[in-house]
Protein backbone atom coordinates (compact mmCIF):
# COMPACT_ATOMS: atom_id res chain seq x y z
CA UNK A 1 0.00 0.00 0.00
CA UNK A 2 2.81 2.25 0.86
CA UNK A 3 3.79 2.18 -3.22
CA UNK A 4 0.16 3.02 -3.99
CA UNK A 5 0.61 6.04 -1.75
CA UNK A 6 3.45 7.12 -3.30
CA UNK A 7 2.72 6.92 -6.82
CA UNK A 8 -0.64 9.30 -5.83
CA UNK A 9 1.58 11.83 -4.17
CA UNK A 10 4.38 11.43 -7.39
CA UNK A 11 1.47 11.78 -10.02
CA UNK A 12 -0.31 14.50 -7.78
CA UNK A 13 2.90 16.40 -7.99
CA UNK A 14 3.44 15.89 -11.65
CA UNK A 15 -0.09 17.41 -12.00
CA UNK A 16 1.06 20.90 -10.15
CA UNK A 17 -2.67 21.07 -9.32
CA UNK A 18 -2.79 19.56 -5.38
CA UNK A 19 -6.28 18.72 -5.17
CA UNK A 20 -7.72 20.10 -8.08
CA UNK A 21 -5.95 17.56 -10.22
CA UNK A 22 -8.26 16.01 -12.69
CA UNK A 23 -9.51 12.78 -11.70
CA UNK A 24 -11.24 9.79 -13.37
CA UNK A 25 -14.75 9.04 -11.80
CA UNK A 26 -14.56 6.47 -9.16
CA UNK A 27 -17.22 3.95 -7.73
CA UNK A 28 -17.93 6.75 -5.39
CA UNK A 29 -19.13 9.23 -8.52
CA UNK A 30 -22.77 6.77 -8.49
CA UNK A 31 -25.28 8.43 -7.06
CA UNK A 32 -26.13 6.28 -3.33
CA UNK A 33 -22.74 4.78 -3.61
CA UNK A 34 -21.25 4.78 0.06
CA UNK A 35 -17.33 4.40 1.04
CA UNK A 36 -18.88 1.17 3.23
CA UNK A 37 -20.44 -0.10 -0.29
CA UNK A 38 -16.70 -0.05 -1.87
CA UNK A 39 -15.01 -0.94 1.03
CA UNK A 40 -17.11 -4.18 1.01
CA UNK A 41 -16.64 -4.44 -2.85
CA UNK A 42 -13.01 -4.20 -2.52
CA UNK A 43 -12.67 -6.51 0.57
CA UNK A 44 -14.88 -9.18 -1.33
CA UNK A 45 -13.21 -9.11 -4.75
CA UNK A 46 -10.08 -9.22 -2.68
CA UNK A 47 -11.08 -12.34 -1.18
CA UNK A 48 -12.24 -14.00 -4.34
CA UNK A 49 -8.73 -13.29 -5.66
CA UNK A 50 -6.89 -14.71 -3.12
CA UNK A 51 -9.16 -17.80 -3.49
CA UNK A 52 -8.42 -17.95 -7.10
CA UNK A 53 -11.30 -20.03 -8.23
CA UNK A 54 -9.85 -19.15 -11.77
CA UNK A 55 -6.89 -22.13 -10.80
CA UNK A 56 -10.18 -24.74 -11.44
CA UNK A 57 -12.41 -23.58 -13.61
CA UNK A 58 -13.10 -26.66 -15.70
CA UNK A 59 -13.80 -24.07 -18.95
CA UNK A 60 -13.09 -20.89 -19.76
CA UNK A 61 -15.26 -18.93 -19.50
CA UNK A 62 -17.34 -20.53 -16.84
CA UNK A 63 -20.69 -19.16 -16.91
CA UNK A 64 -23.20 -19.96 -14.00
CA UNK A 65 -26.32 -18.49 -13.37
CA UNK A 66 -26.44 -16.41 -9.68
CA UNK A 67 -30.07 -15.99 -8.35
CA UNK A 68 -30.63 -13.99 -5.17
CA UNK A 69 -33.48 -13.71 -2.71
CA UNK A 70 -34.87 -12.02 0.03
CA UNK A 71 -33.83 -8.17 -1.64
CA UNK A 72 -36.02 -5.98 -3.01
CA UNK A 73 -34.42 -4.92 -6.36
CA UNK A 74 -35.21 -1.43 -8.24
CA UNK A 75 -38.22 -2.85 -10.49
CA UNK A 76 -38.28 -6.04 -8.40
CA UNK A 77 -35.79 -7.45 -10.92
CA UNK A 78 -31.92 -8.25 -10.07
CA UNK A 79 -29.58 -6.60 -12.11
CA UNK A 80 -27.91 -9.26 -13.56
CA UNK A 81 -28.81 -12.97 -13.75
CA UNK A 82 -25.33 -14.56 -14.95
CA UNK A 83 -21.99 -14.43 -14.05
CA UNK A 84 -18.81 -15.59 -15.94
CA UNK A 85 -15.39 -15.94 -14.38
CA UNK A 86 -12.45 -15.70 -16.96
CA UNK A 87 -8.78 -15.53 -17.66
CA UNK A 88 -6.08 -16.82 -14.85
CA UNK A 89 -2.74 -17.78 -14.79
CA UNK A 90 -3.89 -21.22 -16.87
CA UNK A 91 -5.33 -18.98 -20.29
CA UNK A 92 -2.31 -16.40 -19.65
CA UNK A 93 -4.41 -13.49 -19.25
CA UNK A 94 -5.42 -11.48 -16.03
CA UNK A 95 -8.37 -12.81 -14.00
CA UNK A 96 -11.26 -11.07 -14.83
CA UNK A 97 -15.50 -11.30 -13.90
CA UNK A 98 -18.22 -10.17 -15.38
CA UNK A 99 -21.75 -10.49 -14.67
CA UNK A 100 -24.88 -10.10 -17.41
CA UNK A 101 -28.20 -9.44 -17.95
CA UNK A 102 -28.44 -12.62 -19.65
CA UNK A 103 -27.25 -15.55 -20.58
CA UNK A 104 -27.01 -14.81 -24.33
CA UNK A 105 -25.54 -11.44 -23.45
CA UNK A 106 -23.00 -13.41 -22.12
CA UNK A 107 -22.22 -15.70 -24.43
CA UNK A 108 -22.24 -12.88 -27.18
CA UNK A 109 -19.81 -11.01 -25.06
CA UNK A 110 -17.35 -13.98 -24.94
CA UNK A 111 -17.29 -14.64 -28.79
CA UNK A 112 -16.69 -11.00 -29.56
CA UNK A 113 -13.70 -11.43 -27.55
CA UNK A 114 -12.73 -14.27 -29.71
CA UNK A 115 -12.94 -11.76 -32.79
CA UNK A 116 -14.91 -10.36 -35.16
CA UNK A 117 -15.69 -13.94 -37.22
CA UNK A 118 -16.89 -15.36 -34.03
CA UNK A 119 -19.68 -12.46 -33.44
CA UNK A 120 -22.96 -12.45 -34.12
CA UNK A 121 -24.42 -9.04 -35.14
CA UNK A 122 -26.21 -7.86 -32.12
CA UNK A 123 -26.63 -4.43 -31.73
CA UNK A 124 -29.11 -4.82 -28.61
CA UNK A 125 -26.54 -6.32 -26.63
CA UNK A 126 -27.07 -4.91 -23.19
CA UNK A 127 -24.38 -3.51 -20.90
CA UNK A 128 -22.51 -5.76 -18.19
CA UNK A 129 -20.44 -5.67 -15.34
CA UNK A 130 -16.98 -5.86 -15.27
CA UNK A 131 -14.50 -6.72 -12.26
CA UNK A 132 -10.77 -6.87 -13.59
CA UNK A 133 -7.40 -6.93 -11.67
CA UNK A 134 -4.97 -4.94 -12.82
CA UNK A 135 -1.28 -4.07 -12.16
CA UNK A 136 -1.12 -0.49 -10.42
CA UNK A 137 0.52 1.05 -12.88
CA UNK A 138 -2.90 1.05 -14.87
CA UNK A 139 -4.91 1.68 -12.71
CA UNK A 140 -6.58 5.26 -12.85
CA UNK A 141 -5.24 8.09 -10.78
CA UNK A 142 -9.34 8.53 -9.44
CA UNK A 143 -8.97 4.85 -8.54
CA UNK A 144 -5.70 5.16 -6.52
CA UNK A 145 -6.73 8.20 -4.81
CA UNK A 146 -9.96 6.22 -3.30
CA UNK A 147 -7.76 3.57 -2.46
CA UNK A 148 -5.49 5.48 -0.20
CA UNK A 149 -8.55 8.04 1.33
CA UNK A 150 -10.48 4.59 2.26
CA UNK A 151 -7.98 2.41 3.30
CA UNK A 152 -9.44 -0.07 0.73
CA UNK A 153 -8.17 -3.38 0.55
CA UNK A 154 -6.31 -4.95 -1.85
CA UNK A 155 -5.26 -8.75 -2.50
CA UNK A 156 -1.76 -7.27 -4.24
CA UNK A 157 -0.50 -4.34 -6.12
CA UNK A 158 -0.77 -6.25 -9.03
CA UNK A 159 -4.33 -7.16 -8.54
CA UNK A 160 -6.21 -4.18 -8.17
CA UNK A 161 -9.92 -4.32 -9.07
CA UNK A 162 -10.88 -2.32 -11.66
CA UNK A 163 -15.16 -1.90 -12.28
CA UNK A 164 -17.05 -0.76 -14.92
CA UNK A 165 -20.10 -1.03 -17.15
CA UNK A 166 -18.81 -1.84 -20.30
CA UNK A 167 -21.01 -1.33 -23.69
CA UNK A 168 -25.01 -0.67 -23.83
CA UNK A 169 -27.62 -1.28 -26.65
CA UNK A 170 -27.15 1.28 -29.58
CA UNK A 171 -23.85 1.37 -29.54
CA UNK A 172 -21.34 0.94 -32.71
CA UNK A 173 -19.82 -1.96 -31.25
CA UNK A 174 -17.40 -2.20 -34.15
CA UNK A 175 -16.55 -6.23 -32.86
CA UNK A 176 -13.82 -4.01 -30.55
CA UNK A 177 -14.19 -5.36 -26.82
CA UNK A 178 -11.81 -2.05 -26.23
CA UNK A 179 -13.81 0.13 -27.79
CA UNK A 180 -16.97 -0.42 -25.80
CA UNK A 181 -17.91 2.64 -23.69
CA UNK A 182 -17.60 2.68 -20.31
CA UNK A 183 -19.16 3.88 -17.24
CA UNK A 184 -19.00 3.49 -13.23
CA UNK A 185 -21.80 1.36 -11.87
CA UNK A 186 -25.31 2.20 -9.70
CA UNK A 187 -25.74 1.02 -6.20
CA UNK A 188 -27.70 -2.08 -7.21
CA UNK A 189 -25.42 -3.11 -9.76
CA UNK A 190 -21.85 -2.55 -7.44
CA UNK A 191 -24.26 -4.42 -4.24
CA UNK A 192 -25.24 -7.22 -6.38
CA UNK A 193 -21.78 -8.00 -7.66
CA UNK A 194 -20.50 -7.71 -4.27
CA UNK A 195 -23.05 -10.41 -3.08
CA UNK A 196 -22.46 -13.02 -5.85
CA UNK A 197 -18.67 -12.17 -5.13
CA UNK A 198 -19.09 -13.94 -1.88
CA UNK A 199 -21.18 -16.59 -3.69
CA UNK A 200 -18.97 -17.36 -6.04
CA UNK A 201 -15.97 -17.88 -4.12
CA UNK A 202 -17.80 -20.49 -2.10
CA UNK A 203 -19.68 -21.89 -5.04
CA UNK A 204 -17.24 -22.27 -7.90
CA UNK A 205 -14.81 -24.90 -6.15
CA UNK A 206 -18.00 -26.72 -5.32
CA UNK A 207 -18.85 -26.53 -8.88
CA UNK A 208 -15.95 -27.82 -10.36
CA UNK A 209 -15.28 -31.65 -10.10
CA UNK A 210 -11.96 -32.92 -9.18
CA UNK A 211 -11.54 -34.05 -12.38
CA UNK A 212 -11.26 -30.92 -13.82
CA UNK A 213 -14.44 -31.32 -15.81
CA UNK A 214 -18.00 -29.65 -15.97
CA UNK A 215 -20.38 -31.18 -13.79
CA UNK A 216 -22.40 -33.46 -15.96
CA UNK A 217 -25.70 -32.44 -14.84
CA UNK A 218 -27.41 -29.43 -13.38
CA UNK A 219 -26.07 -28.38 -10.23
CA UNK A 220 -26.53 -25.80 -7.38
CA UNK A 221 -25.01 -24.17 -4.36
CA UNK A 222 -26.74 -22.20 -2.01
CA UNK A 223 -25.06 -19.50 -0.11
CA UNK A 224 -26.04 -17.38 2.14
CA UNK A 225 -24.62 -13.73 1.97
CA UNK A 226 -24.86 -11.58 5.28
CA UNK A 227 -25.88 -8.09 4.50
CA UNK A 228 -25.09 -5.71 7.14
CA UNK A 229 -26.35 -3.08 5.55
CA UNK A 230 -29.67 -4.29 5.83
CA UNK A 231 -29.00 -5.91 8.93
CA UNK A 232 -29.90 -9.79 7.22
CA UNK A 233 -28.66 -11.83 5.07
CA UNK A 234 -29.89 -13.25 1.14
CA UNK A 235 -29.59 -16.68 0.20
CA UNK A 236 -27.87 -16.91 -3.13
CA UNK A 237 -28.29 -19.81 -5.61
CA UNK A 238 -25.88 -20.34 -8.34
CA UNK A 239 -25.80 -22.96 -11.02
CA UNK A 240 -24.11 -24.92 -13.53
CA UNK A 241 -25.00 -24.27 -16.40
CA UNK A 242 -26.49 -20.78 -16.56
CA UNK A 243 -29.44 -20.64 -18.34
Amino acid sequence: MFTLVRKWQNLQDQCGMGEECCLDPTLLSSEGVSAELVQNVYSTAASLYRANPWKIIPEDPFIVSVTTSDICWEGQKPPFSCASLSGGSQQGFEPELQAFRSVSDAHWWHHLRGGPENAEDNTTHASHIRLAYSHRDVVSLGDLKMIQDLSLEVADESALPEIDMVGGAGEDLQYEPANLPTKKPTFQELQWLRISLVALAFAVPQLSTSGGKSPEKVSSIRVSVPLPELGKSTHVQVTYPAG
